[in-house]
Formats: C-alpha cells, sequence, structure tokens
C-alpha cells in the first residue's frame, strides 16, 4: 500500500523528541484530514498522538469541534489500541475538552486506523 510506505520513511526519518509537535499528514476521509505527530513516537510501549482536523466543524451542546488530538498505545499482537487521551478543540484551535484512558478497541480493517496502526507496528520491528 502506498500510503504505508510514505508514513513509514516519515516515521522513520522523523523520530525524535517526545514532547515537540511534528505533524506528518496521513490520509484524508470523507470526514477530515489525519495526521500523525511523529515527534511523539514512542516504541516501548508503543504510542503516539493523532490529529483529525475535520473538513465540517462537529456541533456540540455548547459549540463545535474542529480538531481531535489523541494519545494512542498501539498492541500489535492483538491488532488493538487504547486512548490515553483525548483532546477536543474548538474552531479557533482552542481546547474545550478532555478525557482519559478509553478501553481496549481493536482495529477495523479498512479503516484509517489501520493504516497508522500498520505503520506503527512496522515501525516498532524495525527499531527494536
Amino acid at each position: 500500500m502506498r500510503i504505508t510506505g510514505i508514513i513509514m520513511i516519515a516515521l522513520i526519518v522523523f523520530v525524535g523528541n517526545v514532547w515537540a509537535d511534528n505533524w506528518v499528514y496521513v490520509e484524508r476521509s470523507l470526514e477530515g484530514d489525519v495526521f500523525i505527530d511523529t515527534d511523539s513516537i514512542q516504541i516501548r510501549p508503543l504510542r503516539c498522538w493523532v490529529k483529525t482536523v475535520w473538513h465540517t466543524p462537529q456541533p456540540i451542546v455548547d459549540g463545535a469541534i474542529k480538531t481531535i488530538k489523541a494519545f494512542h498505545e498501539w498492541n500489535c499482537r492483538e491488532r488493538s489500541y487504547v486512548t490515553l487521551s483525548v483532546v477536543f478543540y474548538d474552531p479557533a484551535d482552542r481546547p474545550i475538552s478532555h478525557s482519559g484512558r478509553s478501553d481496549v478497541q481493536y482495529v477495523a480493517p479498512g479503516s484509517i486506523m489501520e493504516i497508522i496502526f500498520e505503520s506503527m507496528c512496522k515501525l516498532s520491528t524495525i527499531k527494536r
């Protein structure tokens, strides 16, 4: 898959400081654009920040959400991940809400999360 190869090159080249932002474009979906912060990648445990920027702000009770940033931990053997933290941003890019750890989620075949998952798991085998 061509996009996986591009992500792998970007991940290998840009892995660095855990706390900086270096958002690399992953994929465009019907809902929004997805990015990985290559500077946040950790190998053990396998973690990274993923950002989704919605094409149209998503309405909520007291405003709208334009961007979501989520910190995920991946389990390559089980094809699953846990979201450790999520921050929601309004259209002016101001944080408006956050949440903590989620339950285990399994990677859906053909999803954008599968593209990210496969790239992260390949990277973890290269870095061992």
